[in-house]
């Protein structure tokens, strides 16, 4: 049967990806960037970004493991290979005026399995492409990792380059302090330590800090030298085990797929300053690295082309929440002071609302109904503050 709808010829397109630096985009709002076409490339007399020094340090770095899902354990003969990704061969560059690449790809040669008493002779071969990311005026370096698992019972982590004495790794609502080996260690606690998004080492060389921010990556180890100053941090990416319970505290399930076979991606990002953590506030680059900004292609809004929805000041006070309440119609703002020293200038300011009130976590009130939707506030450090709006 033949439509009476008589159908379009087909209609070549040519779809472009149109990248650029957003400047001073307000937090918790938008900035309106006007598209034009252009004869050439502007800024920087139209030149592409140098790609300078070398790659980052990073070396990935396998191990057996013959644990569970709760605890790493190597074999009794285990077998540790690594890849200085710095050293692996065939970099490639890609370079425009606002973004600087270099790609790697190459394989890791892994075991194919392991037991409890060693790793086997056999081996796969694990593709990985690794992508170095530099943007203009951005001071971090933005790395992404892709790693196709085929091995079994290892533990794959990215070491990084990080000399120094201390670890200050952000968790919920603090910043925690670690020496490079803490006296637990000596009496058999593990020497893995939890982290949230992002960690820094302070340098013992030179003064410094090296930032490192990882969205959904949740352990590091400090790796020390004879000394024990940290030569490196280890992040781990994958751990690879086959059963859910191995040491008779759980079911000894078979989990075939916590072996993690396939593709996985991470995203890292570096940060190094000559400062200390707190002075340079590296947090805001972790944060911005997690949550980057979204384009969108809408009309344009007359003269409102900069808007701030929520202003909350100065940047030591970090915004975990904005949503509404649970059981009424206003909106939550809960924030923290992630240094230690008090912040006594701290302001916090929701667009729209015509009345404030303290309430605590679980948003039962603390205080009565203050006129206006600006709060000043003293904050103490690694204080939670939680405030409600009304419109």
């Amino acid at each position: 049967m033949t439509s009476p709808v008589e159908l379009p010829m087909n209609q070549w397109v040519q779809r472009l990806t149109v990248v650029f630096v957003a400047r001073d985009v307000p937090p918790c709002g938008y900035a309106v960037y006007r598209l034009e076409a252009a004869d050439r490339w502007q800024g920087e007399n139209g030149r592409p970004l140098a790609v300078g020094g070398d790659p980052p340090l990073l070396t990935l770095d396998d191990v057996g493991d013959v644990g569970d899902e709760y605890l790493h354990r190597p074999p009794i003969r285990d077998l540790r290979v690594q890849l200085d990704l710095r050293a692996a061969p065939q970099w490639a560059s890609r370079q425009t005026p606002v973004r600087a690449m270099r790609v790697v790809r190459t394989q890791l040669e892994l075991p194919r399995c392991s037991t409890p008493s060693a790793r086997a002779d056999e081996t796969v071969a694990c593709p990985v492409e690794v992508v170095c990311t530099t943007w203009e005026g951005v001071l971090r370096q933005d790395v992404h990792i892709t790693v196709e698992n085929r091995a079994m019972d290892h533990r794959l982590r990215l070491l990084v380059d990080a000399s120094g004495r201390t670890v200050w790794a952000a968790s919920p609502y603090d910043v925690v302090m670690r020496p490079a080996r803490p006296e637990e260690e000596a009496e058999g606690a593990s020497p893995f330590h939890p982290f949230t998004l992002w960690l820094a080492a302070q340098r013992c060389d030179r003064p410094g800090t090296v930032m490192l921010a990882a969205p959904g990556l949740y352990e590091y180890e400090a790796y020390t030298n004879a000394t024990g100053d940290i030569e490196a941090v280890g992040i781990t990416l994958l751990r690879c085990v086959g059963q859910l319970s191995g040491r008779g505290d759980g079911p000894g399930i078979a989990t075939l797929g916590a072996q993690c076979p396939g593709r996985h991606s991470f995203d890292i990002a570096i940060y190094e300053t000559s400062e200390d953590w707190e002075a340079r506030q590296v947090w805001r680059q972790a944060y911005q690295f997690a949550a980057p900004l979204l384009a969108v292609q809408a009309p344009i809004p007359g003269d409102c082309s900069v808007r701030s929805f929520l202003t909350v000041e100065p940047w030591e006070l970090v915004v975990t929440a904005v949503k509404r309440c649970e059981d009424r119609e206003n909106v939550v703002v809960r924030l923290f002071n992630t240094t230690h020293s008090v912040v006594g200038d701290g302001r916090v300011q929701l667009v729209g609302a015509k009345s404030r009130r303290r309430v605590n976590l679980n948003e039962e009130p603390q205080g009565d109904w203050c006129a206006g939707g600006e709060a000043n506030l003293e904050v103490r450090s690694r204080e939670i503050v939680t405030l409600e709006f009304a419109a």
